[in-house]
């Protein structure tokens, strides 16, 4: 009897627990990106695409200059235009970091709200 009480507890359970990622970190927006070095700073262009069922807004594109751990050394913070995308949208974006001696990359993440 014991194992069915836990069964049926450990089937149920997941139904009354809140999601625990944020609708931020929830892996629907793409982003794919280019870094071109240029001296002492990379220009990192690319897309973002909107696979969330839902419209994002006040997108932004955080780009990264990172060492051989994928450590970040140099961060960049810049707006998308659009920064609203409905459902399967996309935009461009272009920036630039700086780019410190022992980089080896440059990566660009999405920030974005909905209601």
């Amino acid at each position: 009897m014991r194992r069915w009480l836990l069964l049926v507890v450990a089937l149920f359970l997941p139904l009354f627990l809140a999601p625990s990622a944020s609708p931020e970190h929830e892996p629907c927006v793409d982003v794919s990106s280019r870094p071109f070095r240029q001296g002492m700073n990379s220009i990192i262009r690319g897309e973002v695409r909107n696979r969330c069922p839902y419209e994002v807004r006040d997108l932004r594109v955080t780009l990264e200059a990172v060492d051989g751990q994928q450590r970040p050394l140099e961060r960049a913070e810049y707006g998308v235009s659009p920064s609203s995308l409905a459902p399967g949208g996309m935009a461009g974006f272009a920036g630039v970091v700086r780019t410190p001696e022992g980089t080896v990359a440059g990566n660009a993440r999405a920030s974005w709200s909905h209601d």
